[in-house]
């Protein structure tokens, strides 16, 4: 019994095509139901950094908790060009996981910090990320083509105390040294320190012991007087270890601390009659610092040179409180951070690069995309620490500052604006020009203490930065956060909705 001719299957080269096309459109659709499509979504990775004590951590942990939890009351978003809301509403949100090598922002240890201990979270010790997806409400073409896009949002947080180790990005050893010795301070405490460290390099029999413990006296005094130039940085901030107190006399810093990547290898700057006669210190000294470079401090700026925006945080308070040489420390390391970030270009590079980066957002992984400062926000933080009077004199502060920061730098396609803001409100004002709230030098307080427990005073601010002052002069009392036990309610918050808007239009 011979075949039907219609039970044989169909191999002709039409039916091969069919079947082929038919696979691979297949595929197409299952890869794209797997990654997001990237031209009608945002991203945008933020950099926020600062000087120590300048409030990253509470400002970053308020932030996220407004975008996990968002209550357009509490929280403004600006709303999407064409859109007909007077503001966005964000409907979902997804944690995604951070880059290779990097270390997850401790969002949750820092907000069960500010809410059940009522206390401020820890510092910040190592390097973090935070990436967040968040949908939002706003956007026509959802609409229009009845899909989801979102936004992907990617948050660096390090310790300030690494800022004054940007020179180390660029400079030689040699070059580095110069550069520390040459802003050596000569002032009072300071000075018999310097002297003394100059006195040790002119001898040839001196030992690198010797030598390394005379910077570190520098340095301690420093740090004494609470200057936060202070570079290796690992003078104040060891890898896994804790942070000395002002209240530490020199030798005892001398004797705990150590600078560069270990105790085993540390290393200072040497001076041009030093190294040419000290060939074998030199190259001592060379190699740490080459291993110091290349182990801390280049992934540190790597991570930062790959940002679309910088969020600068400058604690004003703090800086009125310590006195004329944290204004200029804080002025020169934010220079150099700046500097970092905007590289000498042109426009015709410029144009280029900005076509690389939005092309690469259409077709390239949020975390692979080129990289290229576009903003900068300068953001005078711990607004609520000073009399609701004096809010826009600290906005004129920290844009006066913000010009002396980035006078002298290009920023061909960097827009650069200056903020105050308050990531948690701490306090409230009172009729009298006076606040009312915990301090910090009374017992810290439990989870269910009253907000209000103190009124107290507080220095006016000045209209512009003063050519000199007595730190003395300025009374800014630290005081304890309030957060709400509804883990779901974010804390009180006064422009830092602005500040985010800002980033990410």
């Amino acid at each position: 019994m011979t075949k039907d001719a219609t039970d044989e299957p169909d191999t002709g080269p039409f039916e091969k095509l069919r079947k082929g096309l038919g696979g691979t459109i297949g595929s197409i659709v299952e890869t794209g139901s797997r990654v997001d499509f990237n031209l009608f979504s945002k991203s945008a990775r933020i950099a926020v950094i600062g000087a120590s004590r300048s409030g990253k951590t509470v400002l970053l942990t308020s932030l996220i908790d407004h975008l996990r939890n968002h209550d357009p009351r509490r929280f403004r978003l600006k709303p999407a060009a064409f859109s007909k809301k007077d503001s966005a509403r964000i409907k979902n949100y997804e944690v995604l996981d951070v880059a290779s090598g990097m270390t997850a922002f401790p969002y949750t240890t820092f907000r069960q910090s500010l809410i059940q201990d009522s206390s401020w979270p820890s510092k910040t010790r190592d390097t973090y990320q935070y990436r967040l997806k968040i949908y939002r409400d706003d956007s026509p073409i959802d609409r229009l083509l009845k899909a989801k896009f979102s936004t992907n949002l990617s948050f660096l947080d390090f310790p300030g105390e690494r800022i004054a180790d940007a020179p180390i990005t660029s400079l030689s050893f040699e070059d580095w040294s110069d550069y520390i010795l040459g802003n050596l301070p000569s002032g009072s405490g300071i000075g018999q320190y310097v002297r003394q460290f100059k006195d040790t390099s002119s001898s040839r029999s001196c030992t690198d012991f010797e030598l390394i413990n005379g910077y570190k006296a520098i340095l301690a005094e420093r740090l004494r007087q609470f200057h936060t130039a202070i570079s290796p940085s690992t003078f104040v901030l060891c890898p896994k270890g804790t942070t000395p107190s002002r209240s530490m006399t020199v030798e005892q810093l001398v004797k705990d601390r150590f600078l560069g990547i270990s105790l085993e290898e540390q290393f200072c700057p040497l001076d041009v009659t030093t190294r040419q006669s000290r060939p074998d210190l030199l190259e001592k000294f060379k190699s740490r610092y080459t291993l110091y470079r290349e182990q801390l401090i280049l992934p540190l700026y790597k991570a930062l040179a790959s940002s679309d925006h910088l969020c600068i945080l400058v604690n004003i308070p703090e800086i009125l409180q310590s006195g004329p040489g944290a204004y200029n420390d804080h002025v020169e390391l934010l220079q150099q951070v700046v500097g970092f970030c905007s590289p000498k270009r042109n426009a015709y590079m410029d144009a280029l690069k900005r076509i690389t980066k939005f092309v690469g957002k259409v077709i390239i992984d949020d975390q692979f995309r080129p990289g290229g400062i576009e903003k900068v926000a300068f953001v005078a933080t711990q607004a609520d620490r000073v009399r609701p009077g004096d809010v826009n004199r600290l906005k004129n502060l920290v844009t006066e500052l913000q010009r002396n920061c980035t006078r002298a730098l290009p920023h061909l396609g960097v827009d650069i604006e200056s903020f105050s803001c308050v990531a948690v409100q701490a306090t409230k004002p009172t009729d009298s020009e006076r606040l009312h709230g915990r301090l910090m030098s009374k017992s810290k307080p439990g989870a269910d203490a009253e907000p209000i427990v103190e009124e107290f005073h507080v220095s006016p601010v000045p209209n512009a930065w003063p050519a000199d002052w007595n730190p003395e002069d300025f009374i800014f009392p630290d005081v304890w956060p309030k957060f709400y036990q509804n883990k779901n309610i974010p804390p009180e918050q006064i422009g830092l909705d602005r500040i985010f808007n800002y980033l990410i239009s």
